[in-house]
């Protein structure tokens, strides 16, 4: 399989900020210097600009807000952004990224004037870390050694004094990593304390911020000082001594001296007077570079690495459609450029350029890469009825074995062009799908044959709605179906999702998160012959109207993943072969119907059911409202809280010790069996009053039925197959049986004291056999059944069958005193 491509890294165009939008003409506001500095970004011009906004785990950020000067726009499903025209400078661009739940993100870069700038901006999540006191000194410290000392002085946004919890975050990002250069914010371009324009060489960078518990921005008091500790990573062994330290100005877009660190051991340590990114770095004196790659071909894109002598990556990724790249690089060095082959990574050319002393455009001459063809996409994109689109995108997917790969291209369409010089590798194939922006709409996937020079997309249409509401059921049986289903961007479902089919044995389904977008399915969700190993993807999933179904998943352990999920229809958990607990489901409150879980041998763990209070019958044919079947099960805990049951209970689970987790549940009226357990009383059952059956079957270490002493009625009371039980004393308070009364295949039980109570049985007694076939069930040590004297000397039954017992009296005897042997 050819290796993926890089995706493209401009070291010194990144992102991570807060607050309004920045301004072309900085204000009074921003100092003299700032006004000064401004100088640096040349002039004025308008920029076209596209990208996307992902998390750490490469999935899209939907309802981020971009922001350049005063355009703001929203990404979309696929964490795309679209800003045409935008007011930006010569030689700086900066853009603002902000989403609840993660710390602001920005990036800056050197804009180009001609084509697209590809923009892509990872948001880190607002993990606290820990929650300190104010008015106390605290320490907080991350795995990786970075750490922050607090004196314990704290303002709010105003500078006013704080007093409380504050929450602290806290983000690490080491040097000489690709994912620090997707994560940091700007790019590394500083203001020194001289006013002076300086490049930075990162030894690392710390990010903290600070919050109440209700999520208002504090900051430490001016006057209370905090000592930070970043680690000294083992990839800078040459590291100095001081190093001068840099806090990004979140309202200007650079970075700015203030201060220095110490080296001590392994970390960099020193005071800072505020919070936002601090970074220790190394300023360069810098010229903008633009280098174009040059081959018999034209200018393709390759993957291209571009090192000072020292070794510090500067760029690293794939130029752009025009094998072009313009960026920041130290002022009079030579540096060496690298470039590979996009189609298996092989290293093509390594050469030597500069130094330079002033801003320059190069060529570079790269050798021919066989492999490589380039083509240029042609289409019209239009309407459904028929005018080309105003504003849109296209999405270049690229396919192995019948899966998308890689990061997809994002094309740019302007007016319904597609004008695209695109290279790729001989052999592969290719998707896309066109978005138009305006009007919410897509192609759906397309797949196309890319053939050398021109590949005509001929008119294409947009007559497919994107987000909101998908009015249908879908089933998928491949993950590339799923990708597909997810390119549409739907948050609702109106009927079913079936993550596999019952008439196919297998699939190969290992991800779910293209249905990252889901919020609410309306009929049911069932996750079938999967290979799924957690439901993660569906974390922002809360409601699913009918059913939840996961039945034989080899690989699925628990629901982590499903945290949001609140409301279900019903619950059906069977035959998944690995499943340990129901852990992930802690939010779930709502369960409209009923819980059949079954066949998961491993399972021990049903605790996340403790928000569960009601249920009822499944429908249909099917009575019963909980089904719990383990082998591995030793507790109920979970059902603590279950007080409204409109339904029969069946509880197996040879581990399963105690009942007790029933002990809140005031409403039941129907049957409940109890079968295959290691109880040894039913303790936790004291709310039975009235009920429509009891069955108790194969627990052989039950010794007493206390726990039974408020039952008064049961429609049916069956007792077989427990071989500690002597007597049914826990009975005490039965008066009526409305149907049958079966005790058979109880080993040591002699007497039927326990059910003195019991007044009548209006159907059938069968004691020692089972039903009309008088099919054996003994008891062989059973000779007293003087407990039930009285309901034959009333007459109150239909049918008695006493046999295979060790005293077995008849209708007369029981009527005349022979109650016992």
């Amino acid at each position: 399989m050819k290796k993926s491509v890089l995706i493209l890294l401009l070291v010194f165009v990144f992102f991570s900020c807060e607050k309004d939008d920045f301004s072309n003409d900085l204000t009074n506001d921003s100092g003299t210097d700032d006004i000064a500095f401004q100088a640096n970004f040349g002039q004025s011009i308008t920029a076209d600009f596209i990208g996307r906004v992902l998390d750490v785990e490469n999935n899209a950020i939907q309802g981020a807000r971009v922001s350049i000067d005063s355009e703001v726009v929203y990404t979309d499903h696929n964490g795309v952004f679209v800003i045409n025209n935008a007011q930006v400078y010569e030689k700086f661009a900066y853009l603002k990224v902000g989403k609840e739940g993660y710390i602001e993100g920005s990036r800056a870069l050197v804009p180009k004037t001609t084509g697209n700038n590809v923009v892509r901006v990872v948001l880190l999540e607002k993990e606290i870390v820990t929650t300190v006191d104010s008015g106390i000194p605290s320490s907080v410290g991350l795995t990786n050694g970075a750490k922050v000392e607090f004196q314990g002085d704290f303002v709010d946004a105003q500078g006013n004094q704080y007093n409380g919890q504050v929450q602290v975050s806290m983000h690490y990002l080491p040097p000489n990593q690709v994912s620090t250069f997707d994560q940091m914010p700007g790019m590394l371009l500083a203001q020194d304390t001289a006013n002076n324009a300086r490049m930075l060489e990162t030894y690392g960078m710390l990010a903290v911020n600070l919050y109440s518990p209700s999520g208002q921005i504090l900051n430490i008091a001016p006057t209370s000082t905090a000592v930070i500790h970043i680690p000294i990573d083992s990839s800078t062994p040459n590291s100095p001594e001081i190093i001068p330290l840099w806090y990004f100005d979140e309202d200007t877009g650079y970075w700015k001296e203030e201060g220095d660190l110490n080296k001590f051991g392994d970390k960099y340590v020193g005071e800072v007077s505020h919070f936002t990114w601090w970074n220790a770095d190394l300023p360069m004196e810098f010229i903008n570079l633009c280098f174009s790659l040059v081959s018999q071909m034209g200018m393709p894109s390759y993957n291209v690495v571009i090192k000072r002598d020292n070794g510090q990556v500067l760029f690293s990724g794939l130029t752009n459609e025009i094998g072009e790249e313009c960026g920041l690089v130290p002022k009079d060095e030579s540096l060496t450029v690298k470039i590979f082959s996009k189609c298996d990574d092989d290293l093509l050319d390594e050469v030597l350029i500069g130094p330079f002393s002033d801003d320059v455009s190069i060529e570079i001459n790269v050798s021919l890469d066989d492999q490589l063809n380039q083509t240029n996409l042609q289409g019209l994109v239009s309407t459904c009825t028929g005018s080309p689109i105003t504003q849109g995108y296209l999405y270049l997917l690229e396919n192995y074995n019948g899966l998308h790969i890689g990061e997809p291209e994002v094309i740019n369409i302007v007016d319904g062009q597609i004008d695209y010089d695109f290279n790729y590798c001989s052999g592969d194939e290719y998707s896309i799908i066109v978005y138009d922006i305006d009007a919410g709409s897509s192609t759906g996937v397309l797949p196309i044959q890319v053939t050398p020079g021109i590949t005509n997309l001929g008119n294409i249409l947009t007559c497919i709605s994107v987000g909101g509401v998908y009015d249908g059921s879908r089933i998928f049986d491949s993950q590339q179906e799923l990708l597909d289903f997810a390119l549409l961007g739907y948050d609702t479902v109106t009927g079913y999702l079936s993550i596999g089919s019952y008439g196919e044995p297998w699939n190969n389904i290992n991800d779910l998160s293209p249905l990252i977008n889901i919020k609410e399915i309306q009929g049911s969700l069932t996750v079938i012959h999967s290979q799924l190993t957690s439901f993660s993807g569906l974390s922002n999933l809360e409601t699913i109207g009918s059913y939840l179904n996961v039945i034989y998943n080899d690989s699925l352990e628990n629901f982590i993943g499903l945290e949001s999920l609140t409301s279900i229809g019903s619950l059906h958990v069977e035959y998944n072969s690995s499943f340990l607990s129901l852990d992930g489901l802690e939010s779930l409150d709502n369960i409209e119907t009923c819980i059949d879980i079954e066949g998961n041998n491993l399972l021990n763990s049903i605790q996340a059911l403790a928000g569960v209070t009601n249920l009822s019958e499944c429908g249909g044919n099917d009575n019963n409202a909980l089904v719990i079947s383990s082998d591995s099960l030793v507790s109920l805990s979970g059902l603590n809280n279950l007080s409204n049951v409109n339904g029969n209970i069946i509880i197996n689970g040879a581990l399963l010790n105690s009942v007790e987790p029933f002990s809140n549940l005031t409403n039941f009226t129907k049957r409940i069996s109890i079968s295959g357990t290691s109880l040894t009383s039913l303790v936790g059952l004291e709310n039975l009053q009235n009920v429509q059956g009891i069955e108790l079957t194969l627990n052989p270490l039950l010794t007493s039925l206390n726990g039974l002493e408020n039952l008064i009625s049961a429609n049916s009371l069956w007792i077989s197959y427990n071989d500690s039980l002597v007597d049914l004393t826990g009975l005490n308070n039965l008066t009526n049986i409305g149907s049958s009364l079966h005790i058979g295949q109880n080993s040591n039980l002699t007497s039927l004291e326990g059910l003195n109570s019991l007044a009548s049985v209006d159907d059938s007694i069968w004691i020692g056999v089972f039903g009309p076939q008088v099919i054996s069930r003994p008891n062989p040590n059973l000779t007293d059944f003087c407990a039930i004297e009285d309901v034959f000397i009333l007459w109150n039954y239909d049918e008695v069958i006493i046999q295979n017992n060790a005293y077995n009296p008849t209708t007369w005897q029981m009527q005349n005193g022979y109650c016992s042997q």
